[in-house]
């Protein structure tokens, strides 16, 4: 069929098999922020509302339709709030920018996620009441909402139902069950057609393109880089770094104080206090406290290298690399492999780890022989791939890595 679905005239025999092959697009920020307004005839054709199917005239910057709804007067006083207050009505955002201020918006601090949420009032719509007033509900609450917000302000969007990927119990083999239903929307963009988003507050979606993936902002870039895309700067100010920051300027003077910085306007002016004795040993203390947990990390990463073997040798490099990457906020599957962790570092840092995979992968599985000559190429390829992460990851990033311990108690894969 033209949506590419299939129908069947009868019901298929027991036994029968069939290949399926999908598309999953991938694009960046960028891409969508250019995508531009050539949508199809019969994506425009679905930008109806109400009992009338009332047509609204495609997205504007800047500008809201014009039409006539029949819809619950508090269902549109409640999209232009919520389209207002995220930002999205900036004269010089993108169709990307306004979906990603709306979608940011749901995840704000006065939205709840509530499987009962309060009843509203008999003469509100549950929607209405979610958005304007109690700001708790469920994932279809947030999902038709802001499909709603879009397609009220013609930006074709749609309520996407289906599962989470539930519970891995095996690699590559989950187990889904009801409490796994969740609903999530879906946006058209012109070239690359539905992409997701999700508005549940609490969920996350770890596509570049949504505000709640981890790396978002790296995506992105600065606030300037993203203004650029038409995002708000109502968001990009929350969201995105950059911008002016405080500098820290020495005075010019001579004599005893000299030097004494001026930081954001305020000059630091030394002296001594009763307090200093008290804050040169909460310095200590907490050099100390760094220091020590510093050492437990290492000792907890590196132990594994005390196993022989090239099956050992492949599981500590394996471990030791996971926890650097997790260090830096990307986390891996329980049953992630060695070629999903080099797909990971190409996809987030361009870091080739392809050797280091192909010796991991040869250390467990190939005949002995072939086993033990690919354990000795392990360390040189993690070294390898140690150093490029170097270079694409800033010192800063690296040393408040090294003193978190979420990654390194979080590894607990297969491959042990």
């Amino acid at each position: 069929m033209a949506d590419s679905s299939v129908q069947l005239s009868s019901d298929p025999q027991r036994g029968t098999t069939y290949s399926a092959r999908a598309y999953v697009p991938s694009p960046t920020p960028k891409q969508l922020a250019a995508a531009g307004s050539d949508f199809p005839t019969p994506v425009l054709e679905g930008l109806q509302v109400g009992a009338a199917h009332t047509h609204i005239p495609l997205w504007h910057p800047g500008k809201s339709p014009k039409v006539r709804v029949d819809l619950a007067p508090l269902l549109i006083q409640a999209s232009n709030q919520v389209w207002k207050a995220s930002g999205a009505d900036d004269p010089h955002t993108s169709e990307y920018g306004a979906v990603a201020a709306v979608e940011s918006y749901f995840h704000g601090k006065q939205f709840h996620y509530d499987q009962r949420p309060p009843k509203p009032p008999s003469n509100v719509p549950w929607l209405a009441d979610f958005m304007l007033h109690s700001h708790r509900g469920y994932c279809q609450m947030f999902s038709g909402s802001m499909a709603l917000v879009l397609r009220l302000h013609g930006i074709p969007a749609r309520v996407a139902v289906g599962f989470t990927e539930g519970k891995a119990t095996a690699y590559n083999h989950y187990v889904i069950t009801d409490r796994d239903a969740h609903s999530w929307v879906e946006v058209y963009f012109p070239g690359w057609g539905w992409i997701p988003f999700e508005p549940t507050q609490g969920k996350t979606l770890p596509v570049e393109t949504s505000t709640t993936d981890k790396l978002w902002a790296t995506h992105v870039g600065d606030r300037e880089q993203g203004i650029k895309l038409g995002i708000p700067p109502s968001l990009a100010k929350l969201r995105l770094p950059g911008g002016p920051n405080h500098q820290v300027q020495p005075t010019h003077c001579r004599g005893r104080g000299c030097g004494t910085p001026v930081v954001s306007g305020v000059h630091a002016i030394p002296g001594q206090s009763h307090h200093a004795s008290f804050f040169l040993w909460a310095v200590s203390a907490t050099s100390i406290l760094v220091a020590v947990l510093a050492l437990v990390k290492l000792i907890a990463v590196r132990w594994r290298w005390l196993r022989r073997g090239p099956r050992g040798q492949a599981s500590a490099a394996y471990h030791e690399l996971a926890t650097y990457i997790g260090d830096q906020g990307v986390s891996l599957g329980a049953n992630a492999t060695f070629e999903d962790l080099a797909r990971v570092l190409d996809h987030t840092w361009a870091v080739d780890a392809t050797a280091l995979a192909a010796a991991g992968s040869a250390a467990r599985y190939a005949p002995p022989a072939l086993a033990a000559a690919a354990g000795h190429e392990i360390r040189p390829a993690l070294r390898r791939v140690r150093h490029q992460l170097r270079e694409s990851i800033d010192l800063r990033d690296r040393l408040t890595g090294a003193l978190r311990l979420r990654s390194m108690l979080a590894q607990t894969t297969h491959l042990d």
